[in-house]
């Protein structure tokens, strides 16, 4: 029987790296982690961080809720605290259920800008079938007594105040970091498809920040980063060409890859992506600015958390 153990359900480099630090934060020893992603090219980048703290995951590719089935163990391991990257992620409550007691503790992670929909109870992009089958898991769920807390860089106590929340600074991970100033700008790029999908030209807001850059930033170096699922790299590249800027693929994640690099961008501008509130938590100072391209009371959220807003 493992009592005393946490369960940790992780399928991208940021839930990697909240876990990472709340085990820290919590002195947390007994610890087990899963992968449970839906492609092989998920799991590289989350082993690459875990392995940099000696940490070998259990990997589970699962694309929908009957390959759960296949993780049930000859016994049960009744861990009594689940920490888990996506809150709505049906198959990791699934998991969850198969692995944990009754009088559990889940801890949430952030999952990227989705996490700022808990709120409303569902993520913009969930099917209505989807929407129907976590529903009907948050329902089981109430007889399961989950006690539930939020372990997040992107929800704060005066805004979710019937949340349970604990806010995430990414002390453990990144606070003893030293790093130095350098006349730089980073872009977080955004998933082209994205911006197809609401009937958004990306290249038009790509044009946009760079005539931003240009009159405010003249003298400064830029980065940009492509989302890490980008499939429209040629077109990304011809513009970077055009525009003289360096385009760099992060290792792990654009956190880690800023962060270790030592050096302190002046500005960082993105559309959305969610690492601009988990660089703005961990560099402070640095102003971090997001284009707007849909409506919607989501940029509120952003103001709130210091990020200006363009349009």
């Amino acid at each position: 029987m493992k009592d005393n153990r946490t369960l940790v359900l992780i399928n991208s480099p940021l839930q990697a790296l909240c876990a990472l630090e709340y085990v820290e934060r919590f002195n947390i020893q007994e610890v087990d982690y899963y992968v449970v992603a839906n492609s092989d090219r998920d799991f590289i980048p989350i082993e690459k961080l875990l392995r940099k703290k000696n940490i070998v995951p259990r990997k589970y590719k699962i694309s929908s809720i009957f390959q759960c089935l296949r993780m049930i163990p000859k016994y049960k391991p009744f861990y009594n605290r689940v920490i888990m990257g996506e809150y709505f992620g049906i198959n990791m409550r699934i998991i969850a259920f198969l692995f944990g007691k009754k009088r559990i503790q889940w801890v949430y992670l952030d999952d990227g800008s989705s996490t700022l929909e808990i709120k409303k109870g569902f993520k913009s992009n969930m099917s209505l079938h989807h929407r129907f089958l976590f529903n009907a898991v948050l329902y089981i769920q109430r007889f399961w007594h989950v006690d539930e807390l939020f372990f997040s860089a992107f929800l704060t106590k005066d805004v979710y105040p019937e949340l349970e929340i604990i806010e995430n600074d990414f002390a453990y991970s990144f606070g003893n970091k030293e790093m130095r100033s350098k006349r730089w700008i980073v872009v977080i790029g955004c998933y082209v498809n994205e911006f197809k999908r609401v009937g958004k030209d990306y290249y038009d807001y790509l044009n946009q920040a760079a005539h931003y850059i240009k009159h405010n930033y003249p003298k400064d170096n830029v980065s940009y980063f492509p989302h890490r699922y980008e499939d429209d790299l040629d077109n990304i590249t011809l513009f970077c060409e055009k525009n003289d800027w360096m385009l760099c693929f992060p290792d792990i994640n654009i956190e880690i890859e800023i962060i270790e690099g030592g050096i302190k961008p002046e500005a960082i501008i993105g559309f959305g992506s969610s690492a601009l509130f988990t660089l703005k938590k961990i560099l402070k100072d640095v102003p971090v600015a997001t284009y707007s391209y849909i409506d919607g009371e989501l940029w509120d959220e952003y103001e709130k958390n210091n990020i200006q807003v363009l349009n």
